[in-house]
């Protein structure tokens, strides 16, 4: 039986420039506080200590659907890249969940076609 599907060529993202839309939602950066963390341990006390405050706000005051404390909104990009967290690293760029972040937060609209093949691949 010969597969009849459509190949669908979603855009190419080269780098992450002035996009930031997986970190429009994050909140507060998904460090998990524990002296085992080396990159936690790494960070300068004032720096865990505004990630506690920011994490431990009450969501009247930061909902959970509120940008990760370290976006820079005017560069849309990380203020502090190279600290940040694991899953923030190994985030794959040009992903199906990258571009559904990117489609949500209208950085990149997709088409009809394109969101469909990138739901298949989630």
């Amino acid at each position: 039986m010969r597969n009849n599907k459509t190949v669908v060529r979603l855009p190419v993202i080269d780098n992450c420039d002035g996009c930031g839309a997986c970190c429009m939602e994050m909140r507060t950066p998904p460090f998990y506080p524990s002296p085992e963390d080396a990159r936690w341990a790494a960070l300068p006390a004032e720096m865990q200590q505004a990630i506690c405050h920011h994490a431990l706000s009450p969501l009247s005051e930061v909902p959970d659907a509120s940008p990760c404390l370290w976006f820079d909104d005017e560069r849309n990009q990380c203020r502090h890249y190279d600290l940040r967290p694991d899953i923030c690293r190994e985030f794959e760029r040009g992903s199906a969940s990258c571009h559904m972040w990117r489609h949500n937060t209208f950085v990149s609209l997709l088409t009809p076609e394109q969101w469909c093949a990138v739901q298949r691949d989630l």
